[in-house]
């Protein structure tokens, strides 16, 4: 939640920025006072949002953590006396906020029909 009011805030005064530091160029200014005129229209929040942005897409999520992404997964047959069953799960990663590490979690993932159809036929 703070990663995406951090990336809010920093994008909105970024573009607030490139917009007065435009509109000092349109009027005649040198790209240096064009450029002095853009950063001095970001307030310290909007300065404190885009460091945090640094810091976060420099470190690859470390600082507002990562949504998870697929790592493996694993198909699997079940036989018992009363039957067969397909499973199928995968494995997947992210990283916590504030530099806390990595987070796994194990998702168990619906079989197809056809998945489903061999594991009855291999036991019949």
């Amino acid at each position: 939640m703070a990663g995406g009011a951090a990336y809010g805030v920093g994008t909105y005064f970024a573009g607030a920025g490139l917009a007065a530091g435009g509109a000092a160029m349109a009027g005649g200014a040198t790209l240096g006072a064009g450029a002095a005129a853009g950063m001095a229209a970001i307030p310290v929040v909007g300065w404190i949002a885009l460091a945090a942005m640094a810091v976060d897409m420099l470190t690859g999520g470390g600082l507002f953590g990562t949504a998870g992404k697929v790592q493996g997964g694993e198909a699997g047959l079940n036989v018992t006396s009363s039957g067969a069953t397909a499973t199928e799960g995968l494995s997947i990663k992210g990283k916590k906020p504030l530099f806390g590490g990595s987070w796994w979690d194990w998702k168990t993932v619906d079989p197809s029909q056809q998945a489903k159809d061999a594991a009855t036929a291999f036991y019949d």
